[in-house]
């Protein structure tokens, strides 16, 4: 799927200042430069296809830091993901399973404590509209719950019975030093 290019010839990022207004009217109170976050969503955009792996070292090559792309490609879809799955009813956990790659430690966190979910959360309604819903819907299909829950419906199961399900909380592998 491509997304459709307005008459200037690519998508219409949002912009610094509508960033930071969504970040203030979500009751985010960190002032912090949200370059790299921005550059992902660019990288999706332009590589709508590509597996993480491109995503990231197209944000690497952009000089965003590792650790950063790697939270970015894994919270910011998680977090897109489930305005989409909370509209149909499911309930999702508000804690997250974390794999410590450089300590081999396995810990359960609140995702209110990352920035890059927090920083997606409050872009969604910027990314949720008719000029840019695309947008949104690149990212959300990135989703590892969007995508059991599309698993699920096109298996057969009923949309009304999701209402009933609740998903647990995803597991994910980052090096978070020792």
């Amino acid at each position: 799927m491509s997304v459709p290019l307005p008459d200037s010839g690519r998508p219409k990022l949002a912009t610094i200042a509508e960033r930071r207004e969504a970040l203030r009217n979500s009751g985010v109170r960190l002032e912090f430069d949200d370059s790299g976050f921005h550059l992902y969503i660019e990288a999706i955009v332009e590589h709508p296809d590509s597996a993480d792996e491109k995503i990231e070292d197209a944000l690497l090559q952009q000089g965003v830091q590792r650790g950063l792309a790697q939270e970015l490609i894994l919270f910011v879809p998680l977090a897109f993901g489930r305005a989409v799955v909370e509209e149909l009813g499911v309930k999702c956990c508000d804690l997250f399973q974390l794999h410590n790659l450089d300590s081999g430690t396995e810990h359960e966190l609140p995702l209110a404590n990352e920035l890059a979910y927090v920083w997606a959360k409050a872009m969604i309604g910027l990314y949720r509209t008719p000029e840019r819903n695309n947008i949104f819907g690149l990212i959300a299909r990135r989703s590892a719950e969007v995508d059991a829950i599309n698993n699920a419906l096109n298996s057969g199961v009923p949309a009304e019975s999701l209402s009933e399900s609740a998903i647990g909380p995803p597991i994910v592998y980052l090096h978070r030093g020792t």
